[in-house]
């Protein structure tokens, strides 16, 4: 696995390690992995969201952020974190649901947020522990 890659905010010794993970594609038509592939890239829809809450991070927050997107990296289930944080859209459904339950089951805290968690609300309301709906 490669060296973990972090972004800090904030000043001081004391940081708050969030993990932004966004979903793997699933090797369906609407992913077009197939097409990345032909053009020797890794993806083709990278998922912004994430960086751009990394980039709204207010000043004297004191977080770390590990960015992981399955699509051009491994995920590390022993991340040490104080949250993960997840998005994805419908078509990432079954990875959101097991992401989900791999973290909760280690005893570390879920934020679900996205496409998939608006739109499909009533099946995501016990998946995390923070559960965000629209724009947020």
């Amino acid at each position: 696995m490669s060296q973990i890659r972090t972004k800090r905010y904030g000043q001081g010794n004391q940081f708050k390690r969030i993990y932004l993970i966004s979903p793997r594609h699933p090797d369906n038509f609407w992913s077009m992995q197939g097409t990345a592939e032909l053009l020797g890239a890794k993806t083709l829809m990278p998922n912004a969201a994430l960086a751009t809450l990394m980039a709204l991070t207010p000043p004297g927050i004191n977080v770390e952020y590990v960015l992981c997107d399955e699509n051009v990296s491994e995920l590390d289930w022993n991340m040490p974190c104080d949250l993960a944080v997840i998005t994805g859209a419908t078509l990432h459904k079954r990875r959101i649901h097991e992401l989900c339950a791999g973290f909760r089951q280690r005893g570390i805290k879920v934020a679900l947020g996205g496409a998939y968690a608006s739109i499909n609300h009533d099946l995501c309301s016990n998946l995390a522990d923070f559960h965000f709906i629209g724009e947020s």
